[in-house]
């Protein structure tokens, strides 16, 4: 078995949006795609406005495919794109 940790860094004061619009678009294909989630954590201590998925698979094979369609899902309404439409206008400065 692996595990692998995914870390997502936030804009700063937009992590409320993020995980909207994460929770509305990037959750259900993640789920579908990579599996169950062993975990998500918000960091507290260190460097802030990151979020901390752990994923675990029985083998590289097993992440490897799931990778590969994880990326075959990917569009330009994907979660890579999901800043433009949790903060319309653009990015927060």
């Amino acid at each position: 078995m692996i595990a692998i940790f995914h870390t997502t860094s936030l804009i700063p004061h937009q992590f409320n949006a993020y995980l909207e619009a994460y929770g509305r678009e990037g959750w259900p294909v993640s789920k579908e795609t990579l599996g169950e989630c062993g975990g998500a954590y918000v960091v507290e201590v260190g460097p802030l406005q990151q979020l901390i998925q752990i994923w675990f698979f029985g083998d590289q094979g097993e992440w490897t495919a799931r990778r590969a369609r994880l990326e075959q899902r990917r569009s330009p309404t994907s979660i890579r794109n999901l800043s433009g439409r949790a903060f319309p206008g653009g990015r927060p400065r």
